[in-house]
Parts: structure tokens; sequence; C-alpha cells
């Protein structure tokens, strides 16, 4: 059984929640939804519909949740090759976007990517940081933004307020006293 939505209707659905993820960590929406879009079928993948893995996130061996067993393609070499996977299952799609985000951002092959909002800058570190083996991924994930707007809702986001985790380098040596007061307070 499928649960593959129209475009509009999927965009429709998880906007909201690429949104409140893009003000949470800083993922652009728009790359959120792309990769969701994409990684799901637009949600009528066997890996979408029995795990509610919307990112195809494969279950390594620091996932500690469910797994879901399933066929996957991948390219090596140029070729088309399927194989048996492990992916991280999830109770809801809501959990498969916000595990997706924080996947980006506690991996540090995509530390550089949250150095910019822009969307295009994004799609090509995905693909150069090894996301997906596809050497097509990058394009993929632009032409799905560009035939949908997907921007809008990064700037949608953007106004919303702050976007991406706070972080603070502190340059110190041993013996150091250091004093620090954050104030959270978003507008």
């Amino acid at each position: 059984m499928s649960n593959k939505l129209t475009t509009t209707e999927f965009i429709k659905r998880y906007k909201d929640i690429a949104i409140k993820e893009m003000v949470r960590t800083g993922v652009p929406a728009s790359i959120t939804l792309a990769q969701a879009a994409v990684e799901s079928g637009w949600g009528g993948s066997g890996l979408s519909v029995q795990a509610n893995n919307y990112f195809g996130i494969k279950a390594d061996i620091s996932w500690s949740g469910a797994v879901y067993n399933a066929d996957t393609r991948e390219v090596f070499d140029g070729k088309d090759v399927y194989i048996k996977s492990d992916f991280r299952k999830y109770d809801s799609v809501e959990e498969s976007f916000k595990d997706h985000s924080d996947f980006l951002v506690d991996n540090r092959r995509y530390n550089s990517l949250f150095a910019s909002m822009d969307w295009r800058l994004w799609t090509v570190g995905l693909q150069k940081a090894g996301y997906a083996t596809s050497t097509k991924y990058a394009s993929t994930l632009e032409n799905i933004i560009k035939a949908y707007n997907l921007e809008q809702f990064d700037e949608i986001g953007k106004k919303k307020g702050k976007t991406g985790p706070e972080q603070i380098n502190i340059d110190c040596s041993p013996g150091d006293n250091i004093i620090i007061n954050i104030n959270l307070a978003t507008k």
C-alpha cells in the first residue's frame, strides 16, 4: 500500500515541519523538503511507508533505535548496485524530520554547510559530503527546489527568527577563568 501524495499535498503537509527544523538547526527548509521528496519518493517508498524514514538515513552502530531492513540502490564506480541495508525506523514522520536535522548537525562532514543558508551551496555540499551515492544528487535536489519554489520556505524560516544552533568558540589556556552568560531568549 502506498501513501504517496501529490507533490502539492506533500509540500503542504511537510512545509511547516521543515520550517520549524530550519529555525531550530539551520538546515534550509528547501533542502529538507527536497531531500524528503527524493529519498521517500514523495512519501510513497517502502522505507517511508513502513519505517517513517523520509531521508534514507541508515542505522549505523551509533543508532540505538528501531531498525528496518530494506533493499537500496547505491551507485559505485558509476554502476547501480542493489544491496540490503539497515535503516533507522521512526515512530512518526515528524521524528524522521527532526532526526534528519540532527544527523546533519551532528556529523562533522556536513559542518561547512552551516556557514551558509544558500540552498544551492547545500545541494552541492550534500553531494560532495557523500549524503547520497548518486552523481546527480545535487542537480536532482536543485531541480525539485526550483520546480516547486521551495526556496520560499527558507524566506519564511528566516523571518521566524534565529536559524541554527548557537556556537561559541573560545580560546583559552589551562587555568584561565571564564565566565559565560548566555541569553537564549528570542525576539
